[in-house]
């Protein structure tokens, strides 16, 4: 059975710790560690100071120094104890091997900075997805708006232009429908000969005197022939209806200065150039609206 001084000497041997390197440890005087670990307890101080320098001794070099100093005492249990406290011992291995590490506060800070890190990572991904989904959804109802407000637009358009389109066929068709107007024109006026062209005249073509100032004498010629004679007083009236699709005719007037002429309702001014000339030859070329 090893005594103490022997297993302190040992522990320190395992420890690699010199007889000096101790003294500066445990503050200890060199003479009292050798003493110690010769066995020779009658050099120390006193049983007080034993007790300490076994405890501080025991302390230093890795073994229970309560269980030293009651071995000094006489009182330890077994020696099994002391062997397994010796650093490198089987025993203390496998206590160190399952025994919970005690993490400090440094220790926990590289894991907290993780944790932190992944937890702002985490929230940065949620808030990007969520981002995302909202501007899908955004330009997905910006799509629908868009596409139904050209529908409605084209629709809209296609009731313009089809409205337009009846509406311009409507103005066609009445026009269309109504005739075109009568045109008088005197082509030429040398002496009591006039020629007049009628154009778009109704069939057959209806024609009115008015007598103005005093008695008028009127005839029509068709092909050399009268047709009508008639004559008019002032303030009188009459009228005549030329036969159907006649084309040509001559209106004779006995004293064209007493008598207002109207074809159709139209008044013909036959003396443009304001002459004298009493009797008067309209030669008529008439055209009809087909």
């Amino acid at each position: 059975m090893e005594t103490i001084g022997e297993t302190l000497k040992k522990a320190r041997l395992a420890k690699g710790l010199t007889i000096d390197e101790l003294q500066r440890t445990t503050k200890i005087q060199k003479r009292y560690l050798l003493a110690l670990e010769d066995n020779r307890f009658d050099m120390l101080p006193g049983s007080y100071y034993a007790r300490n320098f076994i405890r501080q001794y025991s302390q230093a070099v890795g073994i229970d120094g309560d269980y030293m100093v009651d071995v000094y005492d006489g009182i330890a249990p077994t020696r099994k104890r002391q062997e397994e406290n010796l650093p490198g011992s089987r025993v203390e291995l496998n206590r160190k091997r399952h025994s919970p590490v005690k993490e400090t506060p440094k220790s926990l800070i590289p894991k907290i900075i993780l944790t932190v890190v992944s937890l702002l990572i985490i929230s940065v991904v949620v808030y990007l997805t969520l981002r995302e989904n909202s501007e899908k959804q955004l330009i997905d109802q910006n799509k629908n708006v868009v596409i139904e407000g050209s529908i409605d637009s084209s629709v809209s358009d296609v009731k313009t232009t089809e409205s337009k389109s009846k509406e311009s066929s409507t103005v066609e068709t009445e026009e269309s429908s109504e005739p075109e107007k009568q045109t008088i024109t005197v082509d030429s006026e040398v002496g009591n000969e006039s020629q007049i062209t009628i154009k778009n005249a109704e069939n057959p073509a209806k024609v009115s005197f008015e007598g103005i100032n005093g008695n008028c004498w009127l005839g029509i010629l068709i092909d050399g022939q009268y047709v009508f004679d008639y004559t008019l007083s002032a303030g009188g009236t009459t009228e005549t209806v030329l036969p159907n699709n006649i084309v040509n005719a001559t209106i004779v007037l006995g004293a064209s200065n007493n008598v207002i002429l109207n074809i159709n309702g139209q008044k013909v001014d036959f003396n443009q150039n304001n002459t004298n000339v009493v009797k008067r030859n309209l030669n008529l070329t008439i055209s009809y609206v087909e």
